[in-house]
């Protein structure tokens, strides 16, 4: 008796109180305030509308799918008849959808598995062809499905399989489909794939410039009026980033003609920020505005396709939705949008044509590399401090050790009553050695008759007074030399070859730093 009464005040409630309205229908099977349509001897559906900020959306209830086919349903938009095609692969249905702004109309197209087995793919509606294209979401086998035959044909002679589980995936038209990223192999993949119609395989397209790194989630898009694949994903697999709960969206284009990628923005993005709520499955043809640059990317998040800031629908436009997929529909300028409706029993699937302006958008609050840094690194930042004031100190001392040796070197040498004083840069030299002193006396000599050189012969007959051995002369001057010229950042006295004959060797006296006191 108490649920009886129970399920009365539930249909009052829902019948009267609720914002959903019925859709007034030319075939209604039951008395109730809703739509009830048959399909193909199924259970029935019923379609109720729903109205929010001026904007009419229709909710068909799917109680005769069970809420995991749902959850896997994979979707494609066509814009030519503005029909949307569902394919449920853990049951197989193929079903397709249309007027989703008067009277909806629902057909099950077919039930399709593949030898038992359900197909996990992405599929691109071609309507002027009346055609499917599938392919499998983990990149490999490609198949066309004939929607006027019913049937399945695979179309490729791919050795390719299993290969990039997760990628970002696109219909490129004539160009062919082309895919990045994704697991395979037991490794992350951070290159793109490319099926050709005409050879029916898949080949690596070539690559240059900011090539994205490996990452765990991948989105692509086709831009056609650039010619050009825009890009993002969610970072790097591994990394300190991703250990403190933080995405970092790198956002990329890709040039289709000379194979060029360019990165031009990256997001910090706190991971408790739950803007990318599970959508339905779609790869992204029809989900880019080029006249506004909005990408819709899944769940109530959005990016500017020109500088690469997130967006995020406001909480109050669709109030009760989750699970939202953006189909924007160049000819009418519309976006549409499915979703589930979160008040209704979850077998449930929305649908509304909207305009989508920046009113309906805010803008998603990122964390500067600076706060995060603060906040996450601040060991790093104080270790990264430490090294800079080590380093800056280390410059500084360098600098003044270097002002003792610098170009501008002064050599001093005095002479009283026979015996001569020498300063190097302000700083006495000490002459206790005989031969130091005897040189010294030689450059003071040659620095009053300002000559420059003397031969090498000449030099040893004046420092040298016993017979030594031509290996014992060359190691004692580079011996003296070396002390003779210590402190300085030049030289005083060197040895070289001759100018003029370069079979004799000479010495020369750096006169310029030299001055007689």
């Amino acid at each position: 008796m108490m649920s009886f009464i129970g399920f009365v005040v539930l249909w009052f409630f829902l019948g009267f109180t609720s914002p959903l309205r019925a859709l007034d229908v030319s075939r209604p099977l039951g008395d109730t305030n809703s739509d009830v349509y048959e399909l193909n001897g199924m259970p029935s559906r019923e379609v109720f509308t729903d109205e929010q900020r001026g904007i009419v959306s229709q909710i068909l209830t799917l109680d005769d799918l069970s809420l995991t086919h749902l959850q896997n349903a994979i979707l494609s938009y066509d814009s030519v008849y503005k029909h949307l095609y569902a394919y449920y692969p853990t049951i197989g249905y193929l079903e397709r959808y249309s007027g989703f702004d008067s009277l909806l109309t629902i057909e099950r197209i077919d039930t399709l598995l593949l030898q038992g087995e359900q197909l996990n793919v992405s599929m691109e509606v071609k309507s002027k062809e009346d055609k499917i294209i599938m392919w499998e979401a983990a990149i490999g086998r490609v198949y066309e499905y004939d929607l006027n035959s019913k049937q399945l044909t695979r179309i490729d002679d791919s050795r390719v399989r299993d290969f990039m589980f997760g990628s970002g995936s696109i219909y490129a038209n004539s160009l062919g489909i082309y895919a990045f990223g994704g697991y395979g192999m037991w490794e992350h993949k951070n290159i793109l794939l490319k099926y050709d119609f005409s050879f029916r395989e898949w080949t690596k397209s070539p690559e240059q410039g900011d090539i994205p790194e490996k990452s765990g989630r991948n989105w692509l898009w086709l831009n056609q009026d650039s010619n050009e694949l825009f890009y993002m994903n969610d970072g790097k697999i591994h990394g300190r980033v991703k250990d403190h709960g933080y995405f970092n969206y790198g956002v990329y284009r890709f040039d289709l003609e000379n194979h060029e990628w360019k990165k031009f923005n990256h997001q910090l993005l706190p991971r408790d920020k739950h803007l990318i709520w599970g959508s339905f499955r779609h790869n992204k043809s029809y989900s880019l505005d080029t006249n506004r640059n909005w990408a819709h990317i899944g769940g109530r998040l959005f990016i500017n396709s020109e500088d690469g800031n997130l967006y995020h629908l406001r909480p109050e436009i669709f109030p009760n939705t989750m699970a939202i997929t953006g189909f924007y529909d160049q000819n009418l300028d519309k976006w549409l949008f499915v979703g589930r409706n979160t008040i209704m029993d979850a077998r449930n699937m929305w649908f509304a044509y909207a305009t989508l302006d920046e009113s309906m958008l805010d803008k998603v609050v990122t964390t500067s590399w600076l706060r995060y840094a603060i906040t996450e690194e601040w060991l790093f930042v104080l270790l990264g401090l430490l090294v800079i004031h080590l380093t800056t100190y280390g410059i500084q001392k360098l600098r003044i050790n270097a002002s003792f040796s610098s170009p501008l070197d002064e050599v001093l040498i005095t002479e009283e009553e026979g015996q001569i004083t020498v300063t190097k840069n302000n700083r006495y030299v000490l002459l206790t050695d005989e031969y130091v002193q005897h040189i010294w006396q030689i450059i003071l000599e040659q620095k009053k008759k300002g000559d420059r050189e003397m031969m090498m012969v000449d030099f040893d007959d004046t420092l040298f007074t016993v017979s030594n051995s031509t290996s014992y002369r060359s190691k004692m001057k580079t011996k003296l030399f070396d002390e003779i010229n210590s402190g300085l950042k030049g030289y005083v006295i060197r040895a070289k070859r001759s100018n003029l004959d370069k079979r004799y060797k000479v010495i020369e006296i750096n006169l310029d730093i030299i001055t007689i006191g």
